[in-house]
């Protein structure tokens, strides 16, 4: 006995399986294009002390080095002023199966006093409703300070942490997914 697709000839059998192709490639962009787009986010750091910056062009030879005489040391008006601090530094690791990610994570204050969350070089799996949470056990998970949504998949970007928060008392930095209650990447933070 003959299959009844072996009846249907080639000219129709062709556009019906077109056809549920496209729909197939719609419905995983609908339901899975999240996942595959990727956002970068470049932002001045912090924490980072402020120094020469190795890209910068030299400045102008000053009157002391033209002459070789050195000038009368002046007080700089910094020099009381305290730089940037890092309470708490940590390396992101892979969360649940098929999520990944990678950089690393520190959490300190600015020269100002104000405090704030780095994530420098890093990189995650890309889903919906993604939260930035500072978690008070080293594993992870979705209980703790919320910082908000995840500004992009990858880059080195910063996250303002409130006032009045005490730093010492996290642990971890967890990228949740609040939609379906997955981790998708942790750093377990270290204290410096």
């Amino acid at each position: 006995m003959r299959s009844p697709l072996a009846r249907v000839p080639w000219h129709t059998g062709a556009p019906a399986f077109l056809v549920c192709a496209v729909a197939l490639a719609f419905a995983a962009n609908l339901f899975g294009g999240d996942y595959f787009k990727r956002t970068f986010l470049e932002e001045a750091n912090p924490l980072a002390a402020s120094g020469a910056d190795p890209g910068r062009t030299p400045a102008a030879i000053t009157p002391e080095q033209a002459t070789g005489t050195p000038a009368t040391a002046q007080p700089s008006a910094d020099a009381g002023t305290p730089g940037p601090t890092v309470v708490a530094t940590g390396m992101f690791r892979d969360g649940a199966p098929g999520h990944h990610g990678k950089g690393t994570a520190r959490l300190g204050r600015d020269a100002s006093g104000k405090a704030f969350l780095v994530f420098e070089e890093f990189s995650v799996t890309n889903g919906p409703d993604l939260h930035v949470i500072l978690g008070a056990t080293a594993d992870g998970g979705g209980d703790g300070l919320d910082l908000g949504g995840l500004k992009a998949t990858d880059g080195t970007f910063s996250y303002e942490v409130p006032d009045g928060t005490d730093l010492a008392a996290f642990k971890s930095v967890t990228i949740f997914c609040k939609s379906f209650p997955t981790v998708f990447a942790v750093a377990t933070l270290e204290v410096m």
